[in-house]
């Protein structure tokens, strides 16, 4: 016997997981489109461009930052020297001396410099420094072996330059007489000396020397040392200092203030948006390499690490950030940009400066690598989510076919799925039942001895004659409807004759009636009398 059907085989796929996948692949490629447009427009890279924003945000704020400062203690240095060259040449004139002769009369030096020590205190609180100095070209002993490379004068120091009070325990006299700290109860440092030794002081020889081979005015003669440590201390400093010139133009001496590493750090932390590791510079140097050693740094980072001796950042260009790399290895990431501590015209102008702030190499692809994650994090979530819907509309959407099998497997073609295709072809599948229902009763029906027929023709003659009426108009093609009119009666009444005609002929419905009739006229059977 010809097999019709044995099912799906081991290897077919359900429509719903067909469906299922299908989803799962439109977004994966969705997903995958908005990858591929996100590396095109540079989306996996906004990290290093968000950080290079940063920071430059940073310098340009760090660079504004120093140059308000070191301007305002710039002009406070100006001033000063302009106020202490007078007060001292009006206090030699009372003690019948001169700048030009000073040298001369080391026995005044001590008396002149007590005399000064109330005006140096007042210029260090209002410049707001970490320290205010003044040299003299004079020494207490200018017979000693080393007079030639000593100076006499006063360095004050506030050890805690965020506090600012002429009465702070913290006010140290580092260079000077002892009696200028006995006479103003104000406790020496402890790596305390008598003079200043000028040798290989900067801060003294180049605005003192510059002074005497220019004629340029005292604003453009001020000069700012690289951060320095003074002998005999272990903090590092830049001093900005300025000549002393008298009434007659005679260069005596200089006089400035002190910017500690302290007071640097406090002025110029890097701010809340970049890396607690990032590190400001203030260097001497210039686009090929930045002095560490001999500049002024702030930031969260081990800065004691970062400054160590003789290290030198070797500035090489990459995008978007400078590459440092350290001498012994250490390798930073950041901008710089030019800063200018002197006016133009200056004495010292073609000293270049450079502002910086960097950060250790691994924190910037640190911050990229992070947001990179959180982007495919986001996506793999996405994806998931978009799987599981996937999951839930190819059930929710295959369910109504579901159901249609269902229906036509148990022949129940009355019910509904609400989906118009699948109703349509039950409507279909119904109708095609119904027209192949008559004809398998034909065939059964003309298996069946001819007594069952005559039963049939028998059965007829019961009939009243109301319902022959009716019977002979369905034998003649009418349907209920058409029969209603044609006789002019109601259809209730047409169903209780269909009732009785089918129970009187031994028939269930009136396609059977009609096939016992078909089967009379196509002489199959012999002819059914008086219809």
């Amino acid at each position: 016997m010809k097999k019709l059907y044995s099912g799906s085989n081991g290897t077919a796929f359900t429509l719903r997981l067909k469906l299922f996948l299908l989803l799962t692949l439109l977004i994966i490629s969705i997903l995958f489109s908005v990858i591929v447009i996100l590396v095109i427009t540079g989306t996996f890279t906004a990290g290093l461009r968000e950080a290079e924003k940063d920071m430059r945000m940073e310098l340009n704020h760090f660079k504004n930052e120093v140059g308000e400062q070191f301007g305002l203690v710039s002009a406070h240095t100006v001033a000063f020297s302009k106020d202490l060259s007078l007060d001292i040449e009006n206090e030699l004139a009372l003690r019948g001396s001169t700048t030009a002769t000073l040298r001369n009369h080391p026995e005044l030096l001590e008396a002149l410099i007590k005399s000064q020590y109330d005006k140096s205190l007042f210029a260090m609180e209002k410049a707001k420094v970490s320290g205010v100095f003044f040299i003299l070209n004079a020494t207490v002993n200018p017979s000693l072996e080393n007079a030639s490379d000593s100076r006499t004068g006063l360095y004050i120091k506030n050890m805690e330059p965020n506090i600012l009070s002429a009465a702070s325990e913290y006010i140290l006299i580092l260079r000077g007489f002892p009696s200028v700290g006995r006479q103003n109860d104000v406790t020496l440092h402890s790596q305390w000396r008598m003079e200043f030794g000028i040798d290989d002081a900067a801060y003294f020889q180049a605005p003192f020397n510059a002074a005497r081979e220019t004629a340029l005015p005292l604003s453009r003669l001020y000069y700012w040392s690289n951060a320095i440590t003074l002998p005999g201390t272990t903090e590092q400093v830049m001093l900005c200092s300025a000549p002393l010139i008298d009434s007659e133009g005679n260069v005596f001496g200089v006089c400035g203030f002190e910017v500690s590493s302290m007071l640097f750090k406090l002025s110029h932390m890097p701010g809340n948006e970049l890396s607690q590791r990032a590190i400001c510079i203030l260097s001497p140097g210039s686009d090929q390499e930045l002095s560490v050693s001999e500049a002024l740094v702030s930031g969260g980072y081990s800065i004691r690490s970062f400054k160590e001796q003789n290290q030198i950042l070797t500035i090489r260009k990459d995008q978007p950030f400078y590459s440092y790399r350290q001498s012994d290895g250490a390798l930073y990431s950041g901008l710089h940009t030019p800063v200018s501590l002197y006016p133009d015209g200056s004495a010292f102008e073609t000293e270049k400066w450079t502002a910086a702030v960097v950060l250790p190499d691994e924190d910037i692809s640190a911050s990229v690598v992070s947001l990179n994650l959180k982007l495919l994090s986001l996506f793999f979530g996405l994806l998931v989510i978009g799987i599981t819907i996937s999951f839930f509309l190819s059930k929710l959407f295959l369910m109504p076919f579901a159901r249609g099998i269902e229906i036509i497997k148990s022949n129940d073609y009355v019910s509904r799925t609400n989906v118009a295709e699948i109703d349509d072809l039950i409507a279909f599948l119904s109708a095609a039942q119904a027209n192949k229902e008559p004809r398998e009763k034909e065939k059964r029906l003309d298996s069946l001895p001819e007594s069952v027929f005559d039963e049939f023709d028998k059965n007829t003659k019961l009939l009243s004659p109301a319902e022959r009426a009716v019977f002979n108009l369905y034998v003649e093609g009418y349907t209920a409807k058409e029969i209603t009119k044609i006789l002019c009666l109601s259809i209730n009444t047409i169903k209780t004759h269909n009732k009785r005609i089918y129970m009187k002929l031994n028939v269930a419905s009136r396609e059977e009636l009609l096939v016992y009739v078909n089967m009379r006229k196509e002489g199959s059977r012999s002819v059914i009398t008086d219809f």
